[in-house]
Parts: structure tokens; sequence; C-alpha cells
């Protein structure tokens, strides 16, 4: 017999009430009662910005880094950061919704440092995490962001393994069921950039994964255990 937990989690990611249903819940949990830390009310997204590139921090944002610094309230910045420069953003944040802006910042170090883990364990794997920052841009707004390919990988693991079947991907070229629904289309934002790329892959869960795993970006066991908890 199916435990609850797990039928619950068909519902949400198989329909599209609960897809809907899932994204409002977790929107309300955050604001009430997650951990995720908040830009501090007297500081603006460009300040933020300007203060680690000052300091020469080991940073990234993740993605929808061409909205920057028109950020709107409720929305986030996904950053990763260098495990020895965790100490340059954490005054710039807070987890006082008094003292917080309503821009989230959700910051992963390398390793998943505690407080900056995703699951209690790291974003990505820690050497491609690394070799990210390393290879790292700054874009025409001054913005320290992934290198075009990295953008690309690191968006596609995001949508598999972060999102799951929430994300909107087909499962395969024979099966192209998909099941949930998410703000941004994956499927077409992918195709585009593999297009851009030349990346000869079709845009769905399997041919993605093997495509991940060839170049080095397939998830650990232990992430894959946290990532689907």
């Amino acid at each position: 017999m199916k435990s609850l937990k797990s039928t619950l989690r068909m519902f949400t990611n198989r329909t599209r009430i609960g897809t809907y249903i899932w994204a409002v819940m977790l929107k309300i949990r955050r604001f009430l009662f997650y951990r995720s830390k908040r830009l501090r009310k007297d500081i603006t997204v460009v300040e933020l910005i300007n203060t680690l590139n000052e300091k020469n921090c080991r940073y990234v944002i993740l993605r929808w880094f061409d909205n920057i610094p028109n950020i709107k309230d409720g929305d986030d910045i996904d950053i990763l950061i260098h495990d020895n420069d965790i100490k340059i953003i954490s005054p710039l944040l807070t987890r006082s919704n008094r003292k917080g802006s309503s821009i989230f910042v959700d910051v992963y170090s390398v390793t998943g440092l505690r407080g900056f883990d995703y699951k209690k364990t790291s974003y990505y794997p820690p050497s491609i995490a690394e070799n990210l920052l390393k290879r790292s841009v700054v874009n025409h707004m001054g913005v320290r962001v992934p290198s075009k390919e990295d953008y690309f990988y690191s968006l596609a693991f995001h949508a598999i393994y972060h999102k799951g079947s929430i994300s909107g991907l087909p499962l395969s070229s024979i099966d192209t069921s998909r099941y949930g629904t998410c703000q941004r289309d994956f499927t077409i934002i992918l195709s585009s950039m593999a297009e851009e790329l030349g990346l000869d892959t079709a845009i769905n869960v399997a041919d993605l994964s093997q495509l991940l795993k060839k170049k080095g970006w397939q998830p650990t066991q232990q992430m894959l255990n946290r990532f689907t908890m």
C-alpha cells in the first residue's frame, strides 16, 4: 500500500491543480516558516552585486540573471558561492521577516555547508560547482554568471534533479507526457540553448540525463537520495 506521502507527491506532480496547490503551499511555507535568507531591507540588489564584486567574491548567479536588478517582490536570487567566501555575503542577508526585504536569496556553497546546503547536501557535485565558479564570466550588467555551456548543463541539472517531474520536461522521446507545470518552460528554454551551443540532443529527461552523465554532471547516489526526499 502506498504511503500518504507518496500519494500526495504523485498528485502534486501529475495533475495541474496539484502542481498549483503545491506551488502555493511552498510560497506560504516560505513566507511563514522557511529559513530562506532575505536581502536586508537597507541593501538593494545592485548593492549586493557590487559588494560581491568589489570584495572579489567567488560567486555566480545561477539563472534568470537577465532580470537583475529588476527582481520582483517575492522572487528569489539563486547564488552559488565558494565555501571560503560565505563570510562576504552573510552580512548582507537576514532571516528576519522584519529586517529583510521581500527578495529571497538562496545561497549554496560549493560543498553544501550547513545553512548553505540543498536538502542537506550540495546543490551540485562539488567538483562541478568548483569548475562552474572558475569558468564563470561577467555579463553586460556586471553580474558574474555561468559560461554559456555551464549554464545549459546547470539548468538541465536543475530541471531534472531539483525540479523533478514538476519541471514539465517530457520523460523521453517515446513518452512525451509532461506531467508537471512550471513557471518557466524548461523544454523551450533548453531547446533554444542547445541550438545556440550546437548540441545534438533531444530535450527530455532520458536524453539529458545521459548527456549530463557523459559530461560528468551526474549527481552522486547520496545526492539523488536527498533530492527525492
